[in-house]
């Protein structure tokens, strides 16, 4: 259609897909490389604004952005309500525990990404992503996101994430636990993490004490032993409340009555979280459905 760039490279063969990532990398001949999903639609600034952080930061080498989520239908799309913004300090030390970076989304320098290309193997399918930007960011890269939502991201039953959730949960885990002994010296409890990593499994309140106490750990190895701002520190604070309030609302729901009730207990003691202005924000935002309008 009109103003509207058609480039259809077709595979000989079913190179699947992160041998497709890679070719598409490969053939890629401009400064930027921007990702994005056949049934995902980027909003008309997506581009501008992402080229408007690379005009203004030379030192930026990624520039993600917040999504909304389109329904199957492709006729409503509303905010992600568990969405968090961070800075790019936060961002490194935290996405060994969370993908914070939307990769259908995300446009990238072509020489880092034709440096780093998706990891062609086993441990990385599925995960391909995360494994990726973990790389990136380890080696110092810098990560900016923009906040404003810039892309409709189609929530497919069908998707990778509600189809393989049980080996991407593995590999993410076996890929972050390396590289926070590696880098950190530190290491959680298996269930723990699997269940910051998004496993569909109903916490109590045992398990959110050893996740809080990890991840309080962690903080503190941050902060006595790499150079950061107090700003990614009072970020990394607030994701970590949001996180234990999201986990122990989730499992409230769903738990038998004896479970609820450590988790209630739970919920009593970590309280004064709830004054924090930003976990307030996350608990009490309403998440409005937009009618998608098309030409």
């Amino acid at each position: 259609g009109k103003g509207r760039i058609d480039i259809y490279i077709k595979n000989e063969t079913n190179l699947k897909l992160i041998k497709s990532l890679n070719k598409g990398v490969d053939l890629a001949t401009g400064k930027y490389i921007a990702r994005m999903d056949a049934d995902d639609i980027s909003l008309p600034e997506r581009f501008e604004k992402q080229i408007e952080v690379f005009n203004a930061y030379k030192e930026i080498d990624i520039v993600n952005i917040s999504p909304f989520l389109l329904e199957e239908d492709g006729k409503n799309y509303r905010e992600i309500k568990p969405h968090m913004t961070l800075s790019f300090e936060a961002i490194k030390f935290l996405i060994p525990f969370q993908n914070f970076i939307c990769h259908p989304g995300v446009m990238i320098k072509s020489d880092i990404l034709k440096k780093y290309k998706f990891k062609d193997d086993i441990s990385a399918e599925h995960i391909e992503d995360f494994e990726l930007w973990n790389r990136i960011l380890r080696d110092g890269h810098i990560c900016y996101t923009i906040e404003k939502c810039l892309l409709l991201w189609r929530n497919n039953p069908a998707n990778i994430t509600n189809t393989q959730n049980e080996k991407q949960i593995g590999r993410m885990y076996s890929s972050s636990s390396e590289i926070l002994k590696n880098d950190f010296n530190f290491k959680i409890k298996e269930s723990s993490f699997r269940a910051l990593l998004g496993e569909k499994v109903n916490v109590n309140y045992t398990s959110l004490k050893d996740i809080d106490n990890a991840l309080t750990e962690y903080f503190s190895i941050i902060k006595n032993n790499h150079p950061i701002s107090s700003l990614a520190c009072d970020e990394m604070e607030l994701w970590r409340k949001r996180k234990l309030m999201f986990l122990a609302l989730k499992s409230l729901s769903v738990n038998k009555p004896v479970r609820s009730l450590g988790i209630a207990f739970f919920l009593f003691y970590f309280s004064p979280a709830i004054l924090n202005r930003g976990v307030r924000k996350f608990l009490f935002k309403t998440t409005n459905t937009r009618e998608l309008k098309t030409n």
